[in-house]
């Protein structure tokens, strides 16, 4: 971990063998928690890092998680797509063809692809899903889900 003095134009290595990963501060700015394979707090002082030791439930529930997302994307269009008609399709129709099959997606690639081809019953060029790595985080488990919707607006 490398630390630098912009108005001294100085560079100072702090410490070695930090590793990598995202990185918040406390409040006071006095440690640094370092969150990669596993969380390290760094006191900014000393220059000295140890692990934190935690444990954590989580009662993850992957088709419940999979079915509210998929009622997130459906409402999401329902209330902000770009035109207010969906382009004529039938989008309550269209919920209960793509939904039959959430029961039988047993990961979010496969989710990512039921999604995309649900949206793109819109014609809708710009509409699609994507799933993104997880990158480590300290925030709840619920806010570092990996997967996003995205939804670009396109012209009319």
């Amino acid at each position: 971990m490398w630390k630098r003095d912009f108005l001294e134009n100085k560079t100072e290595l702090v410490l070695k063998d930090v590793g990598a990963g995202r990185m918040e501060t406390d409040k006071a700015f006095k440690n640094l928690f370092l969150c990669s394979d596993g969380i390290k707090k760094v006191d900014l002082a000393k220059g000295s890092a140890t692990a934190v030791a935690f444990e954590a439930a989580f009662n993850y529930r992957p088709y419940e998680e999979r079915q509210y997302l998929f009622d997130h994307v459906w409402r999401q269009v329902k209330d902000k797509f770009y035109v207010a008609d969906l382009h004529g399709v039938d989008w309550e129709g269209y919920r209960k063809t793509y939904e039959r099959f959430l029961p039988h997606i047993s990961n979010n690639y496969d989710l990512r692809d039921m999604l995309s081809e649900m949206l793109g019953e819109l014609n809708g060029s710009q509409v699609h899903a994507i799933v993104l790595r997880a990158l480590p985080c300290l925030r709840p488990a619920w806010a570092c889900s990996s997967m996003r919707i995205t939804r670009a607006t396109a012209c009319a």
